[in-house]
This record gives C-alpha cells, structure tokens and sequence, in this order.
C-alpha cells in the first residue's frame, strides 16, 4: 500500500502551469501542463479523489498518459512511498531478508544448501523499471579473508516480485521479459529533460555519481554481456561513458561504443582522469578517483572540455575494427552528413603525456600508441616532431605505424591528440639520481622520484628509459641481517681495501651533495692482476650495495658514449671494464684521459645535432674503472683523481675466501643494506659537511685531490656507520681513517707526500736510465759543491724519448717545450735561465736544479751520478 497523500503533496509541488479546479467533487483536482508533449494550455489534470486515490490524465495524450508516465516524467520513484509497516515493503526489510537468509551465498553439499562462511554481506542493489517499481536486486558479496584459490567478492541477482524476492528455482532474471539498467526512473527523467547520463561499469560507481546529483546507471551484466532491452532505454540519450581505468574497462568501453553509437545522440568517452597516476590502486574506477579528493565538478569540466563526442563529424575520430584500413584515427570529408572517410592512422592513441624537461627547459610528451593486434607501443619526443610530415613518420620509427596525412592533417592530429588525449604533465630530468627538488631530495628514477620514505612521485620522473631503480621491492634490514654479513664487509680483502671501497660506496651516493657543495667526487680505480678477485667484489659486494648490475666494455664505449652514460645519473656509478690501455691506439687512450679527467671536473661539453641545434653534455655520473693495468702513461692528472685500489692473488686466504662466500650467499641482505643506505644519503643534513670535512682533512697530511679523496672516502664511511647506527650497531672509523691513509699512500701517491708531477716522473725515468747504464755524460751533471745538478735538454730530452722506445715504456712523455716550462714552474730549479756550464769539456747552456730538494725524491742513481768512460758502459 502506498502513502497516496503525502505523493500526491510531491507530485503537484513538481507541476508546471499549476491551476485548481475550484468546481471538482474530488478532494484536490487541478490543471498543469503536461509532461508527455509541448503542452501549452494546461490540458491534463490530476485528482486526489474521495476514497484517497490518483487519477491522472490528458485530454490531448489520451490514454497513453496515466499516474505512472507522469512518475517517470517527473523522477519520482513510487516505491519511496511505499507504507514502511507492511511486510517486505521496503527495501530496507528486503535487505534484512538478504542477509538473514544468505541470500545468494549458499551452496549444495551431498543435497544440503550451505551458507558459505568465506564471504559476508555487502550491498544490494535494487533495479527498477521506469516507473519505480522493483524489478530485480543483485546482492554484492566480499571476502573476509584474503585467499588465493577464492575471488575477492561475488553477485547473486534475484527477481522481486510485489516486494518479494522470488526463488531462483520460480524464476531467475535472465527470464523477465524485459531486462533494465540500473536506476531506470532517473535516467527516463533525464533523458527527457535533455541532461546527461553516465554510464559506469558498477552500481558502486552508479550511486557515488547519483550522491552527488548525477544522472548514473550501469547494466546488471557489468562489463559482460549486453540486451538489446538497454538501447530502448537509452535511445536519445547524451550518454557519457565512465569507463573503469584498466584494460578490461577499455575493452568493454569498446563494446558499448559499438552497441549504443546509433542509439545516443551523443556519446563521449572518458578514458582518463586528471591525476589519475597518484590514485593508489591498480584497478581503478570513478569512486576511487573521488575518493581521493576529487570532485564531481572537476569531473564535468574534464567531461565536457577533454572528452570528444564520438557523434561529431568535423572532429577527428577512431575507429577499432580489427580489418585491414578500417583500425586507426579518421577524418570525415566536409558536411555534417558525410559518411565518406580518410584514414589517416593505422595506429590509435590511447594517450598523451606532457614532459617538461626541466634541465633543457624544453617541452616534449609521450605518445602511447596503440596497434591494431593491441600492442602498446610508447613514442617520446620534441612537441616540434608535429611540425614536418618526414620529422613525425620519423618519430614513429617504426615500420607497423603509418601516417598517411598532409601537414594539414598533422597540425589537426596535433590539436586533436593534446586535447582530448592528454594525461599527466610530467616534470622530467635529464640526469637521475639524488637530487634537490623545491627544498626536498629524492631520488630521481624512469618510475618516479621516491622520498626518504620510498614514497614515489609520478609526476617527476628521469626522461629515459633507466635501469636504476631496484629499491622499490627491496625491503629494510633488520639489525639480526645487517650482523650476519658486518664482519665479512670488512673482511672479504684487506682491511686498506674493505674499508676504501665501502667509504667509496657511501661517497659516490652522496655524489649530489657533494656538487651542491662544489666538492668533486674521486674515481674508483680496481687494478690487479687476472683472478686475483677484480670482477667478483664489484659484481658480488658494490653492485648489490648499489643495487646495479650494469657493466660497459671500455674497448666498444664510443667517447659520445662515455658523455652520455656519464650524465644519466649523479648517485649511481658507471662501471667501466676491461681497462687495457696498452691494447688501445694512442686516440683511444687520449680519448679516455680527457673524458676521466673531464667527468672528475665535471666539465660540459657541446655537441651538435642534425637540427643544427647544440646540445650541453655534463659529466655528473660517479666512475668505476677496472683492469689489469694501471692509467696509461702513469698520467698523474689521472692517479691523484682517483681512489686506486690494487688487488692481488696473494690478498686471498681462507678468511677473505669464507667471507666473500658469505657475502655472494647473502646478496639480497647487501641490497637491503643499499636501501638503508639511500635513504640515509638522502636525509643527511648539507649543514653538517663542512665541520666533518676539515675534521677529516686535519688526520692527514694530503694535500689537494689526494686530500679531497680522502675526506669523501670519510665521509662514504660516516655514512655507512650513520646508516647501522640506526640499528643499534657501528664501525671502528679510527680503524677505517688508517686504513684508507695507508691505500692512499701506496696506491696513490706511491709512498710520497704528493703525486709525483710530470718533471718528477721525467727525472725518475733519467734515474732508471741510469741504473740501467744508458750514457748521458753528455748532458748531465751533478755539482756536490755547489748542491746543483745541470741539464742540457738538447742531449738529455732525445735520449729519454730514444729510452722509452727501446725499451717499450709505458710512461708519458712531454713535448720538449712543454718539458721546459713544466720544468721553469717547479719547485727544483734555481732559476728560469740557463747557466753556461762546461760538460764533458764542452761549454753548455744548462738548467741548473737544486739537488738537495731533488734528493728528497729518493732518486740515488740520479744524485750519486758519475760519468763513467764509454768502454765502460753496459747496455742495459
């Protein structure tokens, strides 16, 4: 029974042209205008008779318009007013009855029905016809617990009947003789009035839009199957297509375009959602969108401002039927009723992404390109591809994707594309790795830039493809995994390399810090002999530290190459291998001292490109160099930028060996232990540098490049212990100072005060030449009395070059005049000019040394120098 007055008080209060009819026995009788045609003189009439009912009609519709067209008309859902007291006459009571009864949620065991305790009850969704009355219900259940071999929630649809659900074994839904959309009254009324419909996939998504005063609906089939039922009850309608954001939601977004695009009158698509990449989730629909701060009129705007209406003509348009020139976007020839079509695609485009490219202050986007077999294919580059036929079919670069249009066309896809494809704006780096952002830093990777939290950021992204983000399934440490390989870190060599690599570890992750400073990163530099261990400590210790595995062969590294690799990332090192400088010609080897030396300075370089443009390349990216030779010619601009470390074969015993055994067996532990460590290299504080720095640099007496490795290899360290301390755990960084002082003074100033400079490695080899009994009588001499040694170039400079040929060393030579002023600006001449000086009874203009500082080198044969007679002398 239902509540006549209080319908009756709702639906005159609805009425337009509203006159009562002073002269009816009725209760209440009045005049209106009608709602079924474009009524213009009030010609129907409603009546609120004696014995409490409501009679409805129109003199012009006649018979076809009653109380239940007007109910349809107007919105009204009849079964709101429904008198509460009877039984199951509400839904509220219907869903009682659901749940008491486990409607849906039984199943038969050896002829008995089971309630099936997995699932509980969720929702009920109720369907109507177009006048309000219930029809149908589909029952929503969830799992409680979460299981692999069960589904997350499962439907039960039951036909109700007079407010009563009927037994699937009386008459199940897919038996009606008419099958309905979700909320049927509304979407009547509104298709009437001329607004808008959403269709979405769920009833969930349906009443999320109807809460906040939409016109939704859904079918019952959700993204299954469809009745013809649903085009007569959407025919004329200006339809929005909801669709859920996965590729499920595409497909059948994709099957309602064909079953409704003759039915509607207009029918746009929403593909995507303004920030949908930082909605969390995977399968995502309009609910999450809103529930995670979004509101209905940001959607309409997105709606009607991005989504195309695929019923107009004059815009371009897709087509997706899997034949050969029917796939792809079209153009309609002129005329709003033309049929006739171009295609200018054999591809779609599902999306576009808008990259600003902060480092270059450029402006690129991302095309993801969908084929006609439905592979996804991804396209960055320069907005400006859009300009030139040949610069686009380029960029397409590929011989399954077609553009077969005019620069006309291209200039409209362009439009077309960045209007109603576009995604994300995504602000993108040229070089990945820690860095500062608006006064935070993260780490920039191809996926995101992540916090100290690994909390990611889409919207900020490295513009290439990258292979260094490994962090994002990698778990913490615990303090019990970080106690099992401590000791073996630190054991696994000598105590001078453990310490120098892990210390170099930590330094090259504080790389970005570091520049922001002005501080320049030192070189690793693993030299050693084959088999002593050069290739399993960086691939079992460093690489799993870095989370990184990727190796270059320094013979197929072109010097572009060196450039580019070196400016991808500021954190994460280029590892170098196969450093044999004595197997490379004279170009090669020169081309690589410039790039190391280059890439510690961190200096640009300009290349240019085929738009006649210029590129700048800066070398940010911390260096791993290994090989079983030292730098080529002993170059001393290359030793004291580097952190060398010498391996050999006798550094192996049972203790090194059990150790890097533990630490192969315990990989993934070292990559939780790089996880630690980012996120300590990410939160430590700029402030704090410069008092740890002179700290450092007041332990030894290093001066200039040696010094600044040996305070970033500190620093490396401090933050290792940094990161354990947080557990509860710490290292002996007295212990880790000594050791690395010691590696510097054998490997890299070679057990002197400084790295010996290009004049110092020149009189070294005249005091080899002399140890061997090369004569140079002629243009040398050394005056005890007078505590000067004397030089004459024109003799002495021919003959180490002949020295060095002869005997094949590998030691770089100076040009003559550069050997001279190299020699002016030192340290161990008397004075710039020559002093005439008699040799060998010939008078020679001589440059004189100071032999008590050039004694200071150690070089005996050199100082104790006597000519001998040439009979005498031994060829070597």
């Amino acid at each position: 029974m239902y509540d006549n007055e209080r319908l009756f008080e709702t639906i005159i209060h609805s009425l337009q042209g509203l006159k009562k009819n002073s002269n009816s026995k009725d209760k209440e009788n009045y005049s209106f205008k009608c709602t079924g045609h474009n009524d213009r003189t009030a010609s129907a009439y409603i009546a609120f008779t004696n014995d409490d009912r409501i009679v409805v009609g129109c003199r012009t519709c006649g018979s076809s318009y009653g109380l239940n067209r007007l109910l349809a008309d107007l919105g009204i859902n009849k079964a709101d007013y429904i008198i509460k007291d009877e039984a199951y006459y509400s839904r509220e009571n219907l869903v009682n009855y659901i749940k008491s009864n486990s409607i849906g949620n039984k199943y038969e065991d050896n002829g008995n029905w089971v309630v099936d305790t997995d699932y509980t009850f969720d929702n009920a969704y109720f369907y109507t016809d177009e006048r309000g009355n219930i029809v149908a219900v589909k029952i929503k259940y969830k799992l409680i617990k979460p299981s692999a071999d069960k589904r997350k929630k499962k439907f039960a649809q039951r036909v109700v009947k007079d407010n009563l659900i009927v037994s699937t074994r009386e008459l199940t839904v897919d038996q009606l003789p008419r099958q309905h959309i979700y909320n049927a009254t509304g979407v009547y009324s509104t298709i009437k009035k001329g607004g808008y419909v959403y269709l979405v996939e769920g009833e969930k998504d349906a009443d999320t839009l109807i809460e906040h005063g939409l016109c939704a609906t859904s079918f019952a089939t959700g993204a299954g199957s469809m009745f013809e039922d649903y085009k007569s009850q959407l025919r004329g309608a200006k339809l929005v297509l909801l669709r859920d954001f996965d590729e499920p939601g595409r497909n059948h977004a994709e099957k309602v375009k064909k079953f409704l695009i003759d039915e509607v009158e207009s029918l746009r698509v929403v593909d995507y959602l303004p920030e949908l990449s930082k909605v969390p989730g995977d399968k995502l629909d309009i609910t999450d969108w809103i529930e995670n701060g979004h509101s209905v009129g940001e959607l309409k705007e997105y709606v009607f401002n991005y989504c195309m209406d695929l019923k107009n003509l004059f815009c371009l348009q897709e087509l997706d039927i899997k034949e050969e020139y029917k796939f792809g976007i079209y153009k309609y020839k002129e005329g709003k009723d033309s049929k006739d079509t171009r295609q200018l695609t054999n591809f779609r485009i599902d999306g576009i992404n808008i990259i600003n490219r902060v480092d270059t202050e450029e402006e690129f986007f991302e095309a993801i390109i969908r084929t006609q077999d439905d592979r996804i294919i991804r396209r960055r580059g320069s907005v400006q591809v859009f300009n030139d036929v040949k610069k686009f079919r380029d960029f397409l670069n590929s011989s399954d994707l077609i553009f077969r249009g005019n620069l006309d066309n291209l200039i409209d896809l362009k439009e077309w594309s960045f209007k109603f494809k576009r995604r994300e704006v995504t602000i993108a780096y040229n070089t990945g790795g820690i860095r500062e952002i608006n006064g935070e830093w993260k780490f920039i990777t191809s996926l995101g830039a992540f916090d100290n939290n690994f909390t990611y950021d889409n919207s900020r992204i490295y513009y290439e493809e990258d292979d260094f983000d490994h962090f994002k399934d990698v778990e913490m440490p615990t303090k019990e995994e970080v106690e099992t390989v401590l000791n073996d870190l630190f054991n696994f060599n000598t105590r001078e390399t453990t310490y120098s690599i892990i210390g170099n570890v930590g330094a090259m992750l504080l790389n970005s810090k570091f520049k922001e400073l002005g501080i320049k990163l030192n070189h690793l530099a693993r030299f050693g002999e084959a088999g002593a261990g050069k290739s399993t400590i960086v691939e079992e210790v460093i690489m799993p530290l870095l989370n990184y595995y990727t190796k270059a062969i320094m013979k197929d590294v072109t010097n572009y190459a060196f450039l580019k690799e070196s400016s991808k990332n500021i954190t994460i090192p280029f590892f170098i291998d196969e450093y044999k400088p004595s197997t490379f010609g004279e170009k090669k080897n020169q081309e690589l001292s410039n790039f190391l030396r280059n890439s510690y300075d961190r200096n640009s370089s300009i290349r240019g490109n085929k738009t006649m443009n210029t590129t700048t390349i800066t070398p940010v990216r911390p260096i791993v160099i290994l090989g079983e030779e030292a730098f080529w010619q002993d170059e001393t601009a290359l030793i004291e930028r580097s952190n060398i470390i010498y391996v050999y074969k006798n550094n192996k015993n049972p203790d090194t060996e059990k150790a890097i055994k533990s630490l192969i067996k315990h990989k993934k532990i070292l990559n939780k232990i790089g996880k630690l460590l980012v996120k300590e290299a990410i939160e430590i504080d700029l402030t704090k540098f410069s008092d740890l720095r002179d700290k450092c640099a007041a332990l030894v007496n290093f001066k200039d490049r040696p010094q600044n490795t040996f305070v970033n290899l500190m620093q490396g360290l401090e933050l290792f212990r940094r990161a354990i301390k947080s557990l509860g755990l710490d290292i002996d960084l007295k212990e880790g100072s000594e050791c690395i002082q010691r590696n510097i003074i054998e490997n890299v100033l070679q057990n002197s005060k400084e790295v010996r400079t290009q004049v110092e490695k020149m009189l070294e080899l005249l005091d080899e030449m002399i140890s061997n009994h090369i004569s140079v009588k002629d243009g040398l001499l050394v005056d005890t009395v007078n505590d000067s040694i004397y030089l004459y170039i024109p003799v002495i400079y021919p003959k180490m070059k002949k020295y060095i040929k002869d005997y094949s060393r590998e030691i770089g030579v100076l040009s003559k005049n550069d050997f001279i002023k190299q020699l002016k600006g030192s340290k161990y001449l008397k004075t710039p000019n020559t002093k005439a000086k008699r040799i060998e009874s010939t008078v020679r203009k001589c440059y004189e040394l100071d032999l008590e500082l050039v004694s200071e080198l150690n070089f005996d044969n050199l100082i104790g120098f006597e000519p001998i007679d040439d009979e005498d002398e031994q060829p070597f």
